[in-house]
């Protein structure tokens, strides 16, 4: 099942992709009120990566089940790295909590987005 975006959600999509997509750029800020559905935005955003590995980082086991569950109503095949969920998978689309990836920069260094 996948999500319809309200205009406001369309358009900081839009604006995620185009920095993403076409920015020389290396980091960017996309604000989007509590309760915005930031999980459905990157849901939408990470199914139009496609050619490199995509890494999403979260604060917290919380967050990744959100994002993961949205991820997946998307239709995309998300790994898990997290102790938290007693997962270290990783895939083109790998979804992982901060304090996993502590002192473990090198191991992804083969993913080409970073979020």
């Amino acid at each position: 099942m996948t999500f319809k975006l309200f205009n406001f959600q369309e358009e900081a999509l839009i604006n995620c992709e185009g920095f993403l997509f076409n920015s020389v750029l290396k980091n960017g800020l996309c604000i989007i009120p509590t309760a915005g559905g930031k999980s459905v935005i990157i849901a939408k955003l990470a199914s139009k990566i496609t050619k490199e590995k995509a890494l999403f980082i979260v604060p917290s086991v919380e967050l990744l089940e959100q994002n993961l569950k949205a991820m997946r109503n998307e239709g995309l095949d998300v790994s898990v790295f997290s102790a938290s969920m007693g997962a270290k998978d990783k895939g083109q689309l790998t979804i992982a909590t901060m304090g996993s990836l502590f002192g473990r920069g090198k191991e992804f260094k083969e993913f080409g987005y970073n979020m």
